[in-house]
């Protein structure tokens, strides 16, 4: 399920992989060369159990949000309101509200923070 809410802009090549459910909601900006994907695309497996241990999971993007260009959002992602990811981060994880965010070590740059369009 691919759910785009009103007042969403997805610039060029930008790509959207989703296998399970992808949630992004009104007035946010998805600049270029943006990838969110919540699978891996590929099974990985347990040698010792020969089970699979890599599910898709939920992304969802909460109002206003801005992604900047050449950001990678992987499975399992929550991008709390108002919140700007910097150019080529790859987040994965829980963020709240107002942030700047840069990169995967949940790094926050900045607090309390809002963005226009």
């Amino acid at each position: 399920t691919l759910l785009i809410d009103d007042n969403v802009t997805i610039s060029a090549n930008a790509s959207i992989i989703c296998a399970n459910e992808i949630n992004i909601e009104k007035g946010c900006l998805i600049s270029w060369d943006v990838l969110i994907m919540d699978t891996d695309s590929h099974e990985i497996t347990s040698l010792e159990s020969g089970r699979q241990i890599n599910f898709s999971s939920p992304i969802t993007i909460e109002e206003n949000v801005w992604i900047s260009c050449r950001c990678t959002i992987l499975k399992g992602t929550m991008i709390g309101k108002n919140n700007v990811v910097a150019a080529g981060s790859i987040v994965s994880g829980t963020y709240n509200e107002s942030n700047v965010i840069y990169s995967t070590n949940k790094k926050i740059i900045k607090r309390g923070i809002s963005w226009k369009k």
